[in-house]
C-alpha cells in the first residue's frame, strides 16, 4: 500500500511539473481541444493520461462487487496519499478531513457534558439541536455557515407542529423530489389514481376525502383529481423493510416502531393553488393500514411524524446518496483518465468534482456500515439503508438529471401548483448554468464536427456510459448516458445537466437537512411506543432518547454546513482567457442579477407566511459535492 501511495504521488507531481514547465521541453501547451493542439502537445497529453489511468481507476465497491455502482478504486489511506498532496485537491481535502474529525470531537464533548441524562421536556430537543448547530459553525469561518442564519427564514423550532409547515416541507424542505400529482388514466404525468388505489386501505372513504376536508370544494375525489387538485407522497423503496434491533434504546418500557412506508395525501384549492394542504395519511403500504386525517388529533400528529422520518431517510439514501454522489463519481474519476488537464472541459469540470471521492468513501464508512450512523438512527438499520441505496441506484439513470423533465413528469407545473421554491429557484439556476455552458462551449467548439472529432471528449463519454465499447468503454456504467456526442447542442445539454447535478441539485438535496432534518422534533428518525402513555397519544415519549437525538444532530450538521466555494467563482482562476472571461461573466451574472431576484422571492415568501428557500441562492451553492 505504501509503495502504491508513493508511486502515485510521485507520478502526479512529475506530471504537474511537466505540464507546468512545458517550455523547458518545448512549446507551452495551450488549453485546447485534443485534435486542435500540436503533435508535441498531443503526445504530452497522452503520456499524462497514461499516468493518470494507473492512479485513478474505476471499479465496483469492494463489498458490493455484483452491483452496478462504480467509484474510485482507492482505500482511504491511498486517497490521503494522493489527494493530501495534490496541487489542486489538497487544500479542500485537508479542510474536509479536519471538519470530519471536528464533528467526532463535538459528539464526544456532548456526551461528557450530558452523561446519563435523558430528555425531560420538548425544550431539551431544542437545546441539543442548538448545541450541535453552534458547535459545527464554530469549527471555522468562512466554510461553516448556514444560510438560514443570514437570509430571511421561518425558524422551524417555532413552527414544526403546523400542518402548513409540514406540507411546505415537500416543496422547500429536505426532499422536494417525491411529491407527485395524482393523475387520471388519460394523463401521462404524475401517479395514476388507478395504480395508487391498489395499495390503499379500501375500507377508508376515499371518495369523500375532499368533501370531508374543511375549506376545500365539496366535490368527489375523482372530480378533484380531474381538476388537478390532489397530490401524494409515495415511497415504494420503503415498502416492507424489516426492523433491525434497536441498539440505541435498551429500556424495556419503550419499543421502537417498525419501519413503515407511509402514503400522504395533499390538495390545493382550485382558486388558491399557493397553499398545499395535508388531507390524509395512510400509515403504511401494508393492507388494512390505518388512515388518519387532521380531524384525528394526536394520531394525526403521529402520522405526520412517521412521514417526516420516512422522508428524511428516503432523501438521504435514495435521492441524495444514490442520485448525486454515486451517480456522479464515475464522471469525476473519468475526467482525470480521459480529459487532459489542458482540455477546456477538464478545466471547468474539475472545480465541480473536487471532494466527491473522499466524501463518498467516508459516507459508506460512517453512514452505511454495520453499527454506524444510519444503523443507529433508522429502524431499518444499515441493512435497510443499503437496500434502499442499491434499489435506488439500480433504477437511476442519466435521465434522472433532467431537471425540467422531472418537474413535468411529476405533474408539478406552475399552473397546477403555484408555490414550489425548489422548482422556481432551481429553474433560475438551471437556465443560468445552461447559458454559461453554451457560452463556454462555443469558445472552443465552432461546429458539430469539432465535437465529433474531439477524441478525448468521446473517450470520456464512452468510458462513463454503460453502453461504451472497447477497453475503457462502459467502465462508469451510467445507464442511458450517450456513449458519444455528435453536436454542439448535445454537448451543451450533457454539460448543463452534469454541472447542475453536481452543484444546484446536490445543494437542494443536502443543505436543507441543517434546518429541517437535524431537528428531532421536526423529523424524528425513529418513533416509540412507551408504556407510560397509550399508543394513540402523542407525547414527549413518542420521540427518541437524548443519545439518538444527539447523534441525529451531529450527523445532520456534519453533512450540511460545510461549503468550500460558490457556484462559478473560479472564473478568474482559469488559465485561458476565453474560458476566464466567460465564467467570470456568468459568476457576476449569478451574484448581481440572479441573487437579488431570488432574495426578493424569499422576502415575499416570508411576508406571505411561506417557508423561504435560501439553499439555491447563488452565493450558497457550492460548485460541487463537498459533503
Amino acid at each position: 500500500m505504501i509503495g502504491f501511495q508513493l508511486i502515485s504521488v510521485a507520478l502526479l507531481c512529475m506530471t504537474c511539473l511537466v505540464n507546468g514547465f512545458a517550455g523547458i521541453f518545448g512549446e507551452v501547451c495551450p488549453i485546447e481541444l485534443s485534435q486542435k493542439t500540436s503533435r508535441a502537445c498531443q503526445e504530452r497529453r497522452y503520456r499524462q493520461l497514461l499516468v493518470n489511468k494507473k492512479v485513478y481507476q474505476l471499479a465496483p465497491i469492494s463489498f458490493l462487487p455484483d452491483e452496478p455502482i462504480r467509484w474510485l478504486n482507492m482505500t482511504y489511506d491511498q486517497m490521503t496519499a494522493v489527494f493530501g498532496k495534490h496541487p489542486f485537491e489538497q487544500w479542500e481535502f485537508n479542510i474536509y478531513l479536519a471538519k470530519t474529525a471536528g464533528g467526532a470531537k463535538i459528539l464526544e464533548q456532548w456526551h461528557k457534558l450530558n452523561a446519563g441524562e435523558d430528555i425531560q421536556s420538548f425544550a431539551d430537543f431544542v437545546e441539543i439541536y442548538t448545541f450541535f448547530r453552534k458547535a459545527q459553525e464554530a469549527l471555522g469561518d468562512p466554510y461553516f455557515k448556514n444560510p438560514s442564519d443570514e437570509e430571511p427564514f421561518q425558524n422551524i423550532i417555532k413552527y414544526w407542529m403546523r400542518d402548513k409547515v409540514f406540507a411546505e416541507q415537500r416543496l422547500a424542505g429536505v426532499n422536494p423530489m417525491t411529491l407527485k400529482r395524482i393523475s387520471t388514466d388519460k394523463e401521462d404525468v404524475g401517479l395514476k389514481w388507478s395504480e395508487l388505489k391498489k395499495v390503499l386501505n379500501q375500507k377508508f372513504d376515499w371518495d369523500n376525502l375532499i368533501i370531508n376536508t374543511p375549506n376545500l370544494p365539496k366535490i368527489s375525489l375523482a372530480k378533484a383529481i380531474s381538476r388537478k387538485m390532489v397530490f401524494v407522497l409515495r415511497y415504494p423503496l420503503l415498502d416492507y423493510l424489516p426492523a433491525m434491533p434497536d441498539i440505541m434504546e435498551s429500556r424495556p418500557h419503550r419499543k421502537m416502531w417498525d419501519p413503515t412506508s407511509p402514503i400522504a395525501f395533499f390538495a390545493v384549492h382550485p382558486n388558491n393553488r399557493n397553499n398545499l394542504i395535508p388531507i390524509a395519511i395512510q400509515m403504511d403500504v401494508k393492507p388494512g393500514s390505518p388512515v388518519y386525517t387532521p380531524k384525528d388529533g394526536d394520531l394525526w400528529m403521529l402520522a405526520k411524524l412517521s412521514v417526516q422520518g420516512a422522508d428524511l431517510g428516503y432523501n438521504q439514501v435514495a435521492e441524495h446518496l444514490a442520485k448525486t454522489h454515486l451517480l456522479l463519481e464515475p464522471f469525476c474519476v473519468s475526467k482525470d483518465r480521459q480529459l487532459s488537464e489542458n482540455h477546456p472541459l477538464h478545466q471547468v469540470i474539475k472545480y465541480h468534482c473536487r471532494g466527491i471521492s473522499i466524501t463518498d468513501k467516508l459516507a459508506f464508512q460512517f453512514l452505511l456500515g454495520e453499527n454506524q450512523n444510519l444503523h443507529r438512527l433508522f429502524p431499518y438499520g444499515y441493512l435497510g439503508a443499503v437496500n434502499i441505496a442499491l434499489k435506488s441506484y439500480r433504477q437511476t439513470s442519466w435521465k434522472d438529471t433532467d431537471f425540467i423533465g422531472n418537474i413535468r413528469e411529476r405533474g408539478l407545473d406552475f399552473r397546477t401548483l403555484r408555490y414550489f421554491p425548489y422548482r422556481d429557484d432551481g429553474y433560475s439556476i438551471f437556465v443560468t448554468i445552461q447559458k454559461a455552458v453554451r457560452d463556454y462551449v462555443k469558445q472552443y467548439y465552432e461546429c458539430d464536427e469539432e465535437v465529433q472529432n474531439d477524441y478525448e471528449l468521446q473517450n470520456f463519454m464512452n468510458e462513463v456510459s454503460a453502453d461504451g465499447v472497447g477497453i475503457d468503454g462502459g467502465n462508469g456504467n451510467v445507464k442511458d448516458l450517450p456513449y458519444e456526442l455528435t453536436s454542439v447542442d448535445s454537448l451543451v445539454v450533457f454539460l448543463t445537466r452534469l454541472l447542475w447535478q453536481l452543484s444546484g441539485q446536490h445543494a437542494a438535496l443536502n443543505y436543507p437537512v441543517a434546518d429541517y432534518g437535524g431537528f428531532t422534533l421536526n423529523m424524528p428518525t425513529k418513533l416509540y411506543r412507551d408504556r407510560r402513555v397509550s399508543n394513540d397519544v402523542f407525547s414527549l415519549f413518542s420521540f427518541p432518547n437524548a443519545n439518538i437525538s444527539a447523534r441525529h444532530a451531529i450527523v445532520a450538521f456534519s453533512l450540511t454546513n460545510y461549503r468550500y466555494d460558490s457556484l462559478f467563482d473560479y472564473g478568474s482562476q482559469l488559465p485561458d482567457k476565453r474560458g476566464r472571461d466567460v465564467m467570470s461573466k456568468w459568476f457576476y451574472f449569478l451574484q448581481r442579477l440572479v441573487q437579488p431576484k431570488l432574495e426578493k422571492r424569499n422576502q415575499n415568501r416570508l411576508k406571505g407566511d411561506h417557508l423561504t428557500y435560501p439553499y439555491l441562492l447563488p452565493r450558497w451553492i457550492p460548485n460541487g459535492i463537498q459533503t
